[in-house]
């Protein structure tokens, strides 16, 4: 049953009640599309490769924001010591000048150290879902050689495994989203 529809929330002009074995019968043949097309191809080589050259653009980008962080350190150093100097008279800077260019110098370190972090963050997740990768790929390979012999139960557990999301709309039209960690061995929707 359409939940919006019956409880009047949108204005929906499609059907309120739906077949379930109409729907289940679509499901399982897009699912058997789905384990079909991942029995026929080997893993994609380009799709690791894919991964560790995005891992190696994060390094590289790391890199360059640690270079720059050290940069700004040193002219952070730079300036504090011209304070010490304008102080005692050997510098030509106002002390208020050297004030606003020392607090600019620590936000755009702070800044950078964000940025760090992010990158951090960022290679952590590429390198858990580049060394999963072949996990999930195994996992998917055993799905399709069993699929067609298991029990309904069992369909239905590698079916929640492999779906995150199924719509269904007006004249049975089934929109289905696969889980992001089996999604990327398909460059399109076999469905």
């Amino acid at each position: 049953m359409c939940y919006h529809r019956a409880r009047r929330l949108n204005d929906c002009d499609g059907q309120s009640i739906y077949s379930a074995k109409r729907v289940d019968t679509i499901v399982l043949e897009v699912v058997r599309n789905y384990l079909e097309q991942i029995r026929k191809t080997q893993k994609d080589k380009a799709l690791e490769i894919r991964y560790k050259k995005e891992l190696n653009e994060k390094r590289k980008r790391k890199n360059e924001l640690t270079k720059e962080r050290e940069k700004l350190q040193k002219r952070l150093s730079e300036l504090s010591l011209e304070v010490g100097k304008s102080l005692c008279g050997e510098n030509q800077f106002p002390v208020d000048v050297l004030a606003m260019s020392i607090k600019s110098t620590k936000a755009e370190i702070e800044s950078t150290d964000r940025l760090i972090a992010e990158c951090d963050r960022e290679l952590t997740e590429q390198g858990e879902v580049l060394s999963k990768l072949d996990y999930y790929y195994q996992q998917f390979l055993t799905w399709a050689e069993e699929f067609e012999s298991a029990s309904i139960e069992q369909k239905k557990m590698i079916i929640c495994q492999l779906i995150d999301e199924i719509k269904v709309g007006k004249g049975y039209n089934v929109e289905i989203t696969l889980n992001a960690s089996y999604a990327q061995f398909f460059s399109e929707n076999p469905s």
